[in-house]
């Protein structure tokens, strides 16, 4: 009999997966905990040899492969899709061309079976510019410190957290392509409690092309959207204030269907700046815009006449 997966790693495709496949199955196959885990696998528009490669890997290890191609969607519908299909009492993201270190999956289990007043795990990872690439920067993240882990991304890209929160903060917030992350770690920390795990969870590869450190305004215009979401607003940038207005600040998107922030996420309000925050920004905005205007023009005359 078939055992019932404790994790389950969602993994979303859309292109070029045919060069990470192969590596990308065989560091899953070499888990410690391989008959314990479930990678899904959200595939958009796959190649036949893709396809293949996604038989072959289930005739070789059945069970740890669940395989749902989809429509053509944004990240966060993908992911939302996957952890509503998964089997796991513990889920993660597990991106197709970052690798997981064998014994990453067992270390984040054992700290949520040992300590069940925690909903979330996370630990430090090697940045790497090389696919299959082991020696790089070594990423340490901070202990957990829910108010900042209310204002900021350090979770990293291998944090894990139980499933069952979804029913009391929902899924990821459709209506993001860059900030998907963020929202949800936030909404996260204002309703429960993380902790950091220890040792190497694995190889991020960073090449400037990922969704979230791609270059250009819409990274900055959804941050910017979390940011005012949650109260952080010694963080906002103004500058890109405008162009927030076609998020809806006060509602989630999850499966086509708008649920009100303030009953997924009670308890933000505990955590926000004070409004009179705001008073210190507006003051401090005309000198941010002209310094930013500076450093432009510094920048275009030393590429120009340098």
């Amino acid at each position: 009999m078939e055992q019932k997966p404790i994790i389950s790693a969602i993994c979303t495709c859309y292109k070029n997966g045919e060069k990470f496949m192969p590596d990308f199955f065989a560091c899953a196959a070499s888990s410690t905990i391989r008959e314990r885990i479930e990678v899904v696998l959200v595939h958009y528009n796959p190649n036949e040899k893709e396809r293949q490669m996604v038989k072959d890997f289930q005739s070789k290890y059945p069970g740890l492969l669940t395989y749902i191609e989809g429509p053509a969607e944004n990240v966060a519908s993908a992911m939302n899709r996957g952890v509503k299909g998964s089997r796991g009492e513990y889920v993660c993201i597990w991106n197709i061309d970052d690798l997981r270190s064998p014994e990453s999956f067992e270390l984040q289990a054992n700290v949520l079976d040992e300590h069940p007043e925690i909903a979330f795990t996370y630990g430090d990872f090697i940045m790497v510019n090389e696919w299959l690439k082991q020696t790089g920067r070594n990423i340490t993240l901070p202990e957990y410190d829910k108010r900042e882990f209310i204002r900021s991304m350090p979770l990293g890209p291998f944090y894990m957290w139980r499933k069952s929160v979804h029913d009391v903060i929902g899924y990821f917030d459709e209506q993001f392509f860059s900030a998907t992350d963020f929202d949800f770690s936030a909404r996260l920390s204002t309703q429960y409690d993380g902790m950091k795990c220890k040792g190497n969870l694995g190889y991020y590869l960073d090449i400037g092309g990922g969704i979230s450190t791609a270059k250009g305004a819409l990274p900055k215009v959804e941050r910017t959207v979390v940011e005012l979401r949650y109260g952080s607003y010694r963080k906002v940038d103004f500058i890109y204030i405008s162009r927030t207005k076609k998020y809806d600040l006060e509602k989630v998107l999850n499966f086509g269907e708008w649920k009100d922030l303030d009953v997924l996420a009670p308890n933000r309000s505990k955590y926000m700046d004070s409004k009179w925050m705001w008073a210190y920004d507006v003051i401090r905005y005309p000198f941010a815009f002209a310094q930013r205007a500076i450093n432009r023009l510094t920048r275009v005359y030393y590429t120009k006449y340098r």
